[in-house]
């Protein structure tokens, strides 16, 4: 089975749309699970008119922040493996879950991810593809974690750091690489991203930019020195 979870706070005009993508997956066992660090804005109305949908359950209880809250919902989850998606983000096909069974019955990797589809909001749309490959630890280029299934075991084992307040996906898959688990790409579209989110506002970007760069210094020193000097030469050669 697969739990889907979504961290939330005051996302009464997104989380239907999100809810309903969700409810449409076929041929496929799953559970969805919405952490709500206690809105205010009507909400968890919301939340109680599903509490009858048996795939459905949701907890309202004050987090620190959005990783925390994601490492609450491990805690409820079920499934075998587990997605986090935001309040308006979408699954980009009604088969997605059904595709990643299949993988994964094929593979048992650890890790389970394909690409999103930036969706902004003047309706434009960008595919967003990044590879965990041989030279992932040297790139160290964001995978964004709306299209990552994660093994629950794992994500139980190792939570997500709270230090990081934008990058801390982006940490945990690092660290995962780092200890050699299995990833397995499958070349299809997961999700439709919604580009409303705080890491993706400009701020967010500069924020998250800095604590990927600490990230890849941590566990690939070497490797970041070379790419960190590479960032320079291609600065000095656009001037």
């Amino acid at each position: 089975m697969i739990t889907i979870i979504t961290p939330a706070f005051n996302v009464i005009d997104s989380i239907t749309k999100t809810y309903i993508s969700v409810m449409k997956q076929k041929n496929a066992e799953f559970e969805y699970i919405i952490m709500d660090g206690q809105s205010t804005d009507g909400s968890v109305k919301v939340y109680e008119n599903w509490a009858n949908n048996p795939k459905f359950k949701y907890s309202v209880e004050k987090d620190k922040g959005l990783y925390d809250a994601m490492n609450m919902g491990v805690k409820m989850a079920s499934g075998d493996y587990i997605i986090f998606l935001g309040a308006g983000d979408e699954f980009a096909s009604d088969t997605v879950l059904e595709n990643v069974e299949a993988c994964a019955s094929k593979t048992c990797a650890d890790i389970i991810y394909g690409y999103v589809i930036f969706c902004y909001g003047n309706k434009k749309k960008k595919i967003y593809k990044r590879m965990i490959d041989r030279t992932y630890s040297l790139r160290a280029d964001p995978v964004s974690h709306q299209a990552v299934f994660s093994k629950r075991e794992l994500l139980e084992k190792y939570p997500f750091d709270l230090k990081y307040k934008i990058a801390a996906d982006q940490d945990w898959i690092m660290k995962m690489y780092k200890k050699r688990k299995k990833f397995q790409y499958i070349d299809i579209a997961i999700s439709n991203y919604d580009m409303g989110g705080i890491s993706a506002t400009e701020e967010g970007r500069e924020k998250g930019k800095v604590e990927l760069h600490e990230i890849h210094r941590k566990y690939y020193p070497v490797q970041y020195m070379a790419h960190d000097v590479m960032r320079k030469i291609k600065r000095a050669l656009t001037k």
